[in-house]
């Protein structure tokens, strides 16, 4: 059997993100979202459309007859697991050294959570782009 991700798994992915939303907005009063708000609000979309259209790409792979992981992707993934790793360390001393900046422990925290991810999405952009050179 191909492994491929089930579509109402997506729907209910997609269902529960805009549920999540929803209940922030909400649970704001109502009003409207400002300021690292509105960052962490948007970069949240982008990073579930991101994973959506990866979701997409992957299911046609699979559908091409392509296997699901290889040695390459493998390798992929762990390098840039690696550096995103060493980067977020970073990412987050200067976070915490720059704690009295944000709101509240939940923006630094949340904005930490997301940007760890766009690091991610980014080292595994480049070490690709790295290995097809």
């Amino acid at each position: 059997m191909k492994n491929k991700i089930n579509k109402p798994i997506m729907i209910v992915s997609v269902l529960t993100i805009v549920a999540m939303l929803v209940f922030v907005m909400i649970e704001k009063g109502g009003t409207l979202l400002k300021g690292l708000d509105i960052f962490i609000f948007y970069f949240t979309i982008i990073i579930g459309i991101v994973a959506l259209y990866i979701t997409f790409v992957k299911n046609k792979e699979i559908k091409e007859g392509q296997p699901v992981d290889d040695e390459m992707s493998l390798f992929v993934k762990y390098k840039a697991g690696y550096k995103a790793y060493i980067a977020s360390m970073y990412m987050w001393l200067i976070i915490f050294l720059l704690r009295d900046k944000f709101p509240n422990a939940e923006s630094m925290v949340g904005g930490g959570v997301l940007i760890s991810a766009f690091i991610f999405f980014i080292t595994k952009h480049t070490v690709k782009k790295e290995l097809n050179e």
